[in-house]
């Protein structure tokens, strides 16, 4: 997603030479240096006939996410432009989801393994360095910023992450060590109807560091 990326980019208040884009999958705790991950291919936007660039950010480790999102996507019938970015292409894209050979689409990538720190060293820099930090990543969230949330020297002035309905283990553990740290928590819905359309995104957690230790 490298071009959308740029793209938003342009969007900002800052010069494009002051960011820096890192492709890798960012876990808690990588296992090994490379990871396999599982995304729709282009030959599916291609074949069936509808924009297929929303569809790149629908990777996970979890071979079925992919599919799964496709089905929710169409079941909702949520927009899909046609190629170029034109036009509405939902039934083309509802083809696809009922489609037989769904699964063929599904295509396996292997990039780098890094924890956020390691994200973090690949920009020359050090988490104490972090003053703000946005993190979507596809249910991992938690565990990524519980991998570093007890450090002494991670204090982010603001922090916002994707959760979910489900309130786990790993989120509570997350938010008390937040709270111990002098952050402020709360949730920031995302499901909120406008018009006609309905946002996609789950809601996300915030977390505002009130005072220094």
């Amino acid at each position: 997603k490298a071009g959308s990326f740029w793209h938003h980019v342009e969007q900002l208040p800052a010069n494009a030479s002051q960011v820096t884009l890192h492709t890798a999958t960012v876990d808690g705790h990588c296992k090994a240096e490379m990871q396999v991950l599982y995304r729709l291919s282009l030959q599916a936007g291609r074949d069936f006939g509808f924009y297929e660039q929303p569809t790149q950010g629908w990777v996970s480790s979890d071979r079925q996410h992919p599919l799964n999102v496709v089905a929710w996507w169409s079941r909702t019938n949520r927009p899909m432009a046609c190629p170029g970015n034109q036009g509405d292409c939902r039934e083309n894209f509802r083809r696809l989801a009922n489609s037989a050979n769904l699964s063929s689409y599904v295509e396996r990538l292997t990039i780098p393994c890094l924890s956020l720190q390691g994200v973090v060293r690949e920009a020359r820099a050090e988490v104490q360095d972090l003053s703000m930090l946005v993190i979507d990543a596809e249910g991992l969230d938690n565990q990524i910023l519980l991998a570093v949330a007890h450090q002494e020297d991670f204090k982010p002035g603001f922090l916002m992450w994707e959760g979910s309905d489900k309130v786990t283990p790993d989120l509570l553990e997350l938010v008390r060590v937040l709270r111990q740290k002098g952050y402020a928590v709360g949730i920031k819905r995302g499901a909120a109807a406008t018009h006609d359309e309905i946002s996609s995104d789950a809601q996300n957690y915030v977390a505002v560091l009130k005072h220094s230790e």
